[in-house]
């Protein structure tokens, strides 16, 4: 989980950072967006509005279902199409005076549109993080399906990056043909291309990323080699067209998702946060023996997840719950409000907020027949290890705490350090990576101003376009004014939010001084979004200035962020690697937990 908010924020392959919704694909799990008519409700009618809101570098399909109940109460459902139908929770839509409104909290988004005569179209805008776009939205039939004419696909080796890059074109050779550039690896897709052919010569060009690809095409017409361009580098780079068929085959491969039957109990539950008004909805393993059992409560990393905490298709906390039931440990994993069956609004909720849907948890554990409520204790991954000591400081009743990559200290220096880290772990020059820095270290100062009239938002983004610009030219490379604009606005995005100011001020140190219970760290050598060199250390001395001699700090060679074996620790890694967590983290984790909570 990337700590800068987005688990899915592209590298778009030299780095430049390009818009990507709040609502990124990332553990909003898989529910369909039509349920069959059987289970809908007699008494409503239904349409469906249907836009592509033009993001610059890509273009999203939104579907809004709208139900009108006999009561002429209105509501919708909503979901991004080209983002694996990420669900979008739709707080109000309403149609007043000629004017169609949507509220969706979750991402922090909104739009307004005036309808015509017949109530079939609106035209408006679409806003998200202060940044409006124009989009129609129009009542259809069904769905326009999106089906390519042609895919090709091809590796690109950049330094230690292996980068699976893939190409779909639609009306292929017609005046409407369109091209969307996916970058499989960083599991970002729909980017907007455009493709040019005079005989065997093709080129693509990639403008929002400011990168093309120019190649012969051969006499079978199935592969085209040629140059990578971008950013002053050329790379040889080959395409080859696939089958239509064969495009199931790029799905990756997940060999340790668990698979039925299974030799524990698996209860689907749902908990309330009263003090906040929200309801968890979550997965209880328990198992298969008499007695009542210690549990861990499994807490995300940032970035609106799952249950599973699933990226990449990998199921972490499955795997983890999966490990633990069956040595005897029950587990608890729950959708983060707003995200899969849970209620609330993620879009304004910090780690605070977070922090206490843990604790009602706790509270809803405790009462639980099969739970020994002496023995409940947190596994946190990522910013879930940031929360897992909140918890524990304020609430005696926690057992134990296992922090996998935990942060020591406070968001500045973990955003800014990983950025170089991240940047340098994926082949970018030392010139490149400092110019990603200046650009962080910028949005970091600007948010951590107090007391200036001028708002942040308005400050940073002038700010950091500068920072571009100055970063494009000192590397000999163009950037034009709204390139700069755009990579300005899309940082600018990424820490203006509730969430990220409560990460800037918050100093993990605080809490862990006050957690006197028996705790795991656990941090991948190869880490580059939370630096075990950067954080281990602060988090040793906290615990034991606060007192605590039941700890146990451990480095694991050669594993990243996601607890994978790996060779750079880059987030470019993530995808290509089958491995959903190395054995030596589960059994670290649960030999641990054996001799400390089991043995009790």
């Amino acid at each position: 989980m990337p700590v800068l908010r987005s688990s899915r924020m592209p590298l778009a392959l030299a780095m430049l950072v390009t818009f990507v919704p709040a609502w990124s694909t990332t553990g909003l799990g898989s529910s369909t967006p039509f349920e069959p008519a059987s289970a809908r409700t007699a008494q409503q009618t239904e349409r469906i509005w249907y836009g592509v809101l033009d993001v610059q570098v890509t273009q999203l399909r939104l579907v809004f279902r709208e139900a009108v109940a006999a009561d002429g109460k209105r509501s919708a459902t909503s979901f991004s199409l080209d983002q694996d139908n990420a669900a979008m929770k739709v707080d109000s839509f309403e149609i007043v005076d000629g004017q169609l409104t949507i509220e969706l909290p979750q991402v922090g988004a909104r739009f307004v549109g005036q309808l015509n005569a017949s109530e079939t179209e609106a035209v408006g805008e679409f806003t998200q993080g202060g940044r409006p776009l124009p989009l129609t939205l129009k009542v259809v039939d069904e769905i326009p399906t999106l089906e390519p004419d042609e895919i090709w696909a091809g590796t690109l080796e950049a330094g230690p990056r292996r980068l699976k890059l893939r190409f779909r074109v639609f009306d292929a050779g017609k005046p409407t043909e369109n091209v969307m550039f996916d970058s499989l690896n960083e599991g970002v897709t729909g980017l907007v291309a455009t493709r040019k052919v005079e005989g065997t010569e093709v080129r693509i060009e990639m403008s929002g990323l400011g990168a093309s690809f120019a190649g012969t095409l051969n006499e079978a017409g199935d592969e085209i080699e040629g140059e990578w361009s971008q950013g002053g580098a050329e790379l040889p780079f080959t395409l080859k067209k696939l089958d239509l068929t064969d495009a199931a085959s790029l799905k990756p491969n997940r060999p340790q998702t668990p698979l039925p039957p299974f030799p524990y109990e698996s209860v689907e539950v749902a908990f309330k946060n009263a003090a906040d008004g929200v309801t968890l909805a979550g997965t209880l393993t328990l198992p298969a023996k008499d007695g009542r059992f210690p549990v861990a409560v499994m807490i995300s990393g940032s970035g609106p997840q799952d249950r599973d905490e699933t990226l990449f298709d990998h199921k972490m906390f499955f795997v983890i719950a999966d490990d633990l039931a069956r040595r005897g440990i029950a587990v608890l994993r729950f959708d983060d409000r707003g995200v899969g069956k849970s209620t609330g609004n993620f879009a304004i909720a910090t780690s605070e907020d977070f922090s206490r849907d843990v604790e009602a948890a706790m509270v809803w554990l405790a009462r639980h027949p099969a739970i020994d409520p002496d023995r409940i204790g947190l596994i946190g991954h990522s910013e879930g290890g940031l929360i897992a000591p909140m918890v524990a400081a304020r609430n005696d009743k926690v057992a134990f705490a296992v922090l996998l990559a935990g942060t020591g200290v406070d968001g500045g220096q973990i955003a800014i350090n990983q950025t170089r880290a991240m940047s340098l772990a994926e082949g970018l020059p030392e010139q490149s990576a400092d110019a990603q820095v200046r650009m962080v270290e910028a949005a970091v100062a600007e948010a951590r101003k107090s007391g200036d009239p001028v708002p942040f938002r308005e400050r940073a983004v002038a700010v950091l376009k500068a920072r571009a610009q100055e970063g494009a030219e000192s590397s000999g490379a163009e950037l034009e004014d709204s390139q700069a604009a755009a990579i300005a606005s899309a940082i600018v995005d990424r820490f203006d939010s509730p969430w990220m100011m409560f990460f800037l001020f918050h100093d993990p140190a605080v809490p862990l001084k006050k957690t006197r219970c028996p705790v795991l760290v656990l941090n991948g050598a190869k880490d580059t979004q939370v630096d075990p060199k950067l954080n281990l250390p602060s988090i040793a001395a906290a615990l034991k200035a606060g007192g605590n001699s039941q700890f146990r700090i451990v480095e694991l060679p050669s594993l990243n962020h996601l607890f994978q074996e790996c060779e750079t620790g880059g987030i470019s890694e993530y995808n290509n690697i089958e491995q959903t967590i190395a054995p030596l983290a589960l059994d670290t984790i649960g030999e641990w937990l054996e001799s400390t909570i089991l043995k009790k």
